[in-house]
């Protein structure tokens, strides 16, 4: 198994949602905000909200292309070194 190399303070990572968005419904946009102030606080990482992550469920589940045409958005692999 190759693993990734461990994150650490200053790293850049991505939060994504590969599939419904949830993270964009209103019920659940406070987790999003507890998440990444967690990892820029504790873990010193700098988080980046990929656009599909808070488009909401009945969005993506309204347009499938949305989904299928990168939905993890796109950093550059240099600035990049994780997702979530």
């Amino acid at each position: 198994m190759i693993k990734p190399p461990r994150l650490r303070p200053g790293d850049t990572c991505a939060i994504v949602s590969l599939s419904e968005g949830t993270l964009g419904e209103p019920w659940a946009i406070h987790k999003l905000y507890i998440a990444k102030e967690r990892l820029e606080r504790d873990f010193g990482l700098q988080v980046r909200v990929m656009p599909n992550a808070l488009k909401g469920k009945e969005y993506l589940y309204n347009h499938p292309e949305a989904r299928a045409s990168r939905p993890h958005g796109r950093l550059p692999g240099s600035e990049r070194q994780g997702r979530l």
